[in-house]
């Protein structure tokens, strides 16, 4: 069986024959099947980068050379201030050249008709581009060794026994225009369509799961301003908008997401920043130096502030298409992973304190108690801050525990959440598996809520001791206080009776962690308030 298998992925690549773009995106699919383990995945990598090697007279289309070559050519063609005009993209696929999508030898299915305009592809090269992305992605996501070759690919750097499994660091990466991460990083600042975008931006959270890529990936992020973290100008805006395309994350989200009532490219920016933020030793205090002006601040703020008032406080607001309501979860639970890893990381210390404020200038201030809450809100410090306090931020943590509660122990509740469903929605997708999806998904949100009150209740002591020191109010600050109050959402205090209905929880499979994250944060609170 194994040999037949061998013989059958190879004789595409050996046959010389050309594949039509329906056996292109199959053959890829069914690679994207087999690289399911470590060992599979080094062998698919091998097996496209040999095909590189010995096919590369040929031409081969399925090889590595021959994809880098084809992003590349997409990545110039449709990159930021292009003035090509009526320049025709290659496409990756069965055709000449490098193609995608089965052009004919020298034409490119991808056209951009004016220089501003959207690329548009053909449904063909869309789909062959989605696929072979996700083929890297499967590769990198299984294969560390992989992951971090891939990385830095380019038709000169290919080797995967070279040092960088063994000897790699930090500072070993190139500022090379031409490897596959500049190419990514550009790729997803053009307009292109959200799917394929989407795409390539997991494609580079899974390279963010190596944490010797941390580094360098936060560099690159900033660089690329997919959140625009620079003040714009006439100049810069330029650099972001192509004609009336705007092609930054805030203005995909508002613009074209939101009308789409879908939001693959938000979901996948977040699993980037989660995996950057979760293997990254400290969230680099230094970010956008270099880049950003000398007044503005340097940092992660910039980005939390578009996770707080772009994701975090709109999360009611947005509409969710029928069949796709389980994102609105799976976009809060990576809201609030990312808001745990943060607080996780926080530091507080006067020393630190002190620095940050020589730092903003405020040291020494006429009004000095302002200057130390302005240091605070405007430092990674902040969401701990505003997480402690009654305020949006809080008020908004404990709705989600509230409808989390209300959906998984109130069956009236979790029977109308859904609401009516699209005639078309409910032949593709049952209400029950819908409600499944959901329930799993709102036990996790509940899991990761709790865990987020647990810590806050840790880690507020220290910034509480240092804004005393500093003679700053804090009558009204602290989580478990919060818990005690009237919730706002049910002019009750219930906010411990849902706490311990967790503690009875045995229905579902996530209960054994909900049990033991609430029981924790009961006994954390009770701790805190002797």
């Amino acid at each position: 069986m194994q040999i037949s298998l061998y013989k059958f992925v190879r004789y595409f690549l050996s046959s010389g024959d050309s594949l039509t773009s329906s056996q292109y995106i199959a053959y890829i699919n069914m690679l994207i099947g087999l690289s399911t383990g470590k060992e599979s995945a080094e062998h698919c990598f091998l097996l496209l980068q040999n095909t590189s090697n010995v096919y590369e007279l040929q031409s081969a289309k399925i090889s590595l050379n021959h994809i880098f070559t084809a992003l590349c050519s997409y990545h110039e063609t449709f990159k930021m201030g292009s003035t090509a005009g009526n320049k025709r993209a290659g496409s990756v696929g069965a055709g000449g050249g490098a193609t995608f999508g089965g052009a004919p030898s020298g034409v490119g299915g991808a056209t951009q008709t004016t220089p501003g305009a959207m690329v548009n592809f053909t449904q063909k090269e869309l789909q062959a581009l989605i696929s072979v992305t996700k083929l890297i992605k499967q590769i990198a996501l299984h294969n560390e060794k992989a992951r971090l070759v891939l990385y830095e690919y380019n038709n000169n750097k290919s080797d995967f026994n070279s040092q960088y499994p063994n000897c790699i660091n930090e500072n070993s990466f190139t500022s090379a225009t031409q490897s596959l991460s500049n190419i990514l990083f550009g790729l997803v600042t053009c307009p292109i369509p959200i799917m394929l975008k989407s795409e390539l931006l997991n494609l580079l959270a899974t390279f963010a799961l190596a944490p010797q890529l941390a580094t360098n990936m936060w560099s690159q992020l900033e660089k690329s301003q997919l959140l625009v973290t620079v003040p714009q100008t006439a100049a810069t805006a330029s650099m972001m908008t192509m004609g009336s395309v705007k092609c930054d994350i805030r203005s995909e989200l508002d613009e074209t997401e939101t009308r789409d009532e879908c939001y693959p490219l938000l979901r996948a920016f977040l699993s980037l920043l989660l995996n950057l933020i979760s293997l990254s030793a400290q969230v680099p205090d230094n970010l956008g130096i270099g880049i950003r002006p000398k007044e503005s601040v340097l940092g992660f703020q910039p980005y939390l502030q578009f996770l707080v008032n772009s994701v975090y406080l709109k999360f009611y607001h947005r509409a969710y298409k029928w069949e796709s309501q389980q994102e609105k979860w799976e976009i809060a639970n990576l809201t609030l992973e990312i808001f745990f890893q943060l607080i996780q990381k926080c530091e507080m210390s006067a020393g630190e304190f002190q620095r940050l404020m020589a730092q903003s200038g405020e040291l020494g201030a006429v009004n000095e108690l302002n200057a130390y809450l302005n240091v605070i809100k405007r430092s990674n410090y902040s969401i701990l801050f505003e997480l402690i306090q009654n305020g949006p931020l809080a008020r908004m943590l404990f709705l989600l525990l509230n409808d989390s509660t209300n959906f998984l122990f109130d069956e009236n509740y979790s029977a109308t959440a859904l609401g009516k469903a699209p005639e078309k929605a409910m032949m593709r997708r049952s209400r029950k598996m819908m409600l499944d999806e959901m329930r799993a998904l709102i036990e996790k949100t509940a899991q990761i809520s709790l865990r987020l009150i647990d810590l806050l209740v840790d880690r507020q002591e220290m910034l509480v001791d240092l804004m005393k020191s500093l003679n700053l109010n804090t009558n009204e600050m602290g989580i478990e206080k919060l818990l005690l109050s009237i919730n706002p959402n049910t002019n009750k205090a219930d906010c411990f009776q849902s706490l311990l209905s967790f503690i009875i929880y045995n229905q579902f499979s996530y209960r054994s962690s909900v049990t033991h994250e609430s029981a924790s944060l009961i006994r954390h609170s009770y701790d805190s308030l002797r």
